[in-house]
């Protein structure tokens, strides 16, 4: 078995606990919030594109089959836990039936596996049409979905939480082929720009301040709508903040719980929605009936190591009885 990659492993662990924290915050306009939302996605797609493969020997149908597996099944199972949890507040709480809410919404209104299931596939075919490792290729594929990116968000009228988010899948591609433009780029030349410590902190430190004044000056970015406020400036943030994780995890890539939390990033995914609303929910509750006036960002950190720490035993279930639900293999 190939030896997975710690530092990649590290930086999806990094983005998943981005997502749940992301999730944890009662407003988008929060400005950490915003930080987040400029990059955490876009960095999703950049790391699966590092690890995609080209030369599979598989049929067309063979491939699709497989990806229905690994990537729409753990969607299915993220729907039918967000019918149970949205029915049983619908009913217990607020007396309501349960035909009142739309069964089918459930499975289709979390976009980002969609999403992947699309840029995974097309990225397949094309493959096989025209040689991806071209530069020439990658530029002009990288180019169509800027140009499509563009054109979604100011000119095609696209309705939101459509089924699959084609407006979101140009903008998706091109992040999953820029990950897989850098994979052999990457590590080999991150490392020769910064053989020294101080060169990576130094890189860190700029690459952080031009996020923070893109996140800042930008408005909230929002990619299932497809909505990225002022463009040029989403994607320098956006890459800019691809390279602050991709550094972090290079300095990080032996820690055990980022290691953990990458590995089981699908599983951790799948259940975070309904835990951050269910305790977002309960902790503005009790802080209503303490009469405590408590700080958003207060509320929102707890929140998220609620979170963290009810998810973990979730994991290691899910590891140990169903692993085939999120599309993992069993390992005796």
């Amino acid at each position: 078995m190939k030896k997975r990659d710690e530092q990649i492993d590290v930086a999806r662990g990094i983005a998943i606990l981005l997502v749940v924290l992301g999730h944890s915050f009662y407003s988008v306009e929060s400005p950490l919030n915003k930080i987040i939302l400029t990059f955490h996605m876009p960095l999703f797609f950049f790391l699966s594109g590092l690890v995609a493969k080209i030369g599979d020997k598989r049929t067309g149908g063979r491939f699709v089959l497989g990806k229905l597996k690994t990537i729409l099944l753990p969607q299915i199972l993220l729907g039918l836990i967000s019918y149970i949890y949205y029915g049983l507040f619908t009913v217990v709480m607020k007396g309501k039936s349960l035909a009142e809410i739309d069964f089918l919404y459930q499975f289709w209104r979390y976009w980002f596996l969609q999403v992947l299931f699309i840029v995974v596939i097309l990225f397949y075919f094309i493959s096989r049409m025209v040689r991806i490792t071209s530069i020439k290729y990658q530029m002009i594929l990288g180019g169509l979905c800027i140009v499509l990116g563009v054109l979604f968000e100011y000119k095609i009228e696209w309705p939101d939480e459509s089924l699959f988010y084609i407006n979101v899948v140009p903008m998706a591609f091109f992040f999953y082929l820029l990950g897989f433009a850098c994979r052999g780029f990457l590590p080999s030349q991150l490392k020769r720009i910064c053989n020294r410590k101080e060169k990576k902190i130094l890189l860190l430190i700029g690459e952080l301040w031009i996020l923070l004044v893109c996140a800042l000056c930008n408005s909230s970015v929002t990619m299932y709508n497809n909505n990225y406020g002022n463009f040029p400036v989403f994607i320098i943030g956006a890459l800019s903040g691809i390279t602050v994780v991709w550094i972090v995890a290079d300095f990080m890539r032996k820690n055990v719980f980022f290691n953990w939390c990458g590995r089981n990033s699908i599983i951790i995914y799948v259940w975070q929605f309904v835990l951050t609303q269910f305790f977002k929910n309960v902790i503005e509750m009790f802080f209503t009936v303490a009469h405590f006036e408590c700080p958003d960002i207060i509320m929102t950190l707890s929140v998220f190591i609620v979170c963290v720490l009810v998810v973990i035993p979730i994991v290691i279930f899910s590891n140990r009885f169903i692993p085939e639900l999120y599309g993992k293999k069993r390992i005796n």
